[in-house]
């Protein structure tokens, strides 16, 4: 029988399949969910969301959810999930959720085998998954998401705002900070490192060394370099900086709205005051003396290999 079913005013209680319903308080407008094998219990302050099912155990200690529904948990209980706002909460397979807070209008995902621990002021953007070990020490990230890492733990991600904190294959993200709006692309082999000041443009990935010293970019990308390390890229507003298929890129400076177009064999050198057309490659040797070039297309690039990066 149903018993203890108060305060429901315009929303339906769901039924159990073998258990009675107790203790579900204060639900305005929502339905609150059923479970197959137990009963419910501690259910408050629901408002106008779901309680999701869940499919063995018994749903405890969630409280002061308010829109947004909770979601099931394959095996275990929920328990010590508290403050979350308009979000649903993601399972967990194999064990419990433990010390979430803060969460106010994201979903806190799930990890494959582990615990979730010490994830504080994620506000708007959602804690993405590890798959084998615990997130760890990840704090102020603001509206974007921290992206899941392989095989080891997520370390000293700080002043995230907006974007999102991209995956390594192998090894550590460290030392990437005061990244706003854009992404920082994954490295496959080593780490990320000294990478700063990175505002509105993704920096893209290396696929063999390290990312240095690529400072002051504002909107733009700067594309990867297949074999090298990308090295003094200064100044670049609104266009990618393209790759060089054998050396490394030096000296490319002001470079406003147009791209910077790639070298088959050589180094760009002396590339300045490019405003608005691109500047094309030399199938043989290097780039020298281009200026001031504005409107016009200098060359057209027969390889179309620019922007598949």
């Amino acid at each position: 029988m149903l018993r203890r079913v108060k305060y429901v005013t315009t929303g339906q209680v769901c039924y159990d399949g073998s258990g009675m319903l107790r203790r579900v308080k204060c639900v305005t407008t929502g339905q609150v969910c059923y479970d197959r094998s137990g009963m419910l219990r501690q259910v408050r302050y629901v408002t106008t969301g779901q309680v999701c099912y869940e499919g063995l155990s018994v749903l405890r200690r969630v409280q002061y959810v308010t829109t947004g529904p909770v979601c099931y948990e394959g095996s275990s209980m929920l328990r010590l999930v508290q403050y979350v706002t308009t979000g649903p909460v993601c399972y967990v397979w194999s064990s419990m959720l433990r010390r979430v807070q803060y969460v106010t209008k994201g979903p806190v995902c799930y990890d494959g085998s582990g615990m979730l621990r010490r994830v504080r002021y994620v506000t708007t953007g959602q804690v993405c998954y590890d798959g084998s070990g615990m997130l760890r020490r990840v704090r102020y990230v603001t509206t974007g998401q921290v992206c899941y890492e392989g095989s080891s733990m997520l370390r000293r991600v700080r002043y995230v705002t907006t974007g999102q904190v991209c995956y390594d294959g192998s090894g550590m993200l460290r030392r990437v900070r005061y990244v706003t709006t854009g992404q920082v692309c994954y490295e496959r082999s080593s780490m990320l490192r000294h990478v700063r000041y990175v505002t509105t443009g993704p920096v893209c990935y290396d696929w063999s060394s390290m990312l240095r010293r690529v400072q002051y970019v504002t909107t733009g990308p700067v594309c990867y370099e297949g074999s090298s390390m990308l090295r003094r890229v200064q100044y670049v507003t609104k266009g990618p900086v393209c790759y060089n298929g054998s050396g490394m890129l030096r000296r490319v400076r002001y470079v406003t709205t147009g791209q910077v177009c790639y070298d088959g064999s050589g180094m760009l050198r002396g590339v300045k005051c490019v405003t608005t057309g691109q500047v094309c490659y030399d199938r043989s040797g290097m780039l020298r003396g281009v200026e001031c070039v504005k409107t016009v297309l200098m060359c057209q690039d027969m390889l179309s290999f620019v922007g598949q990066s």
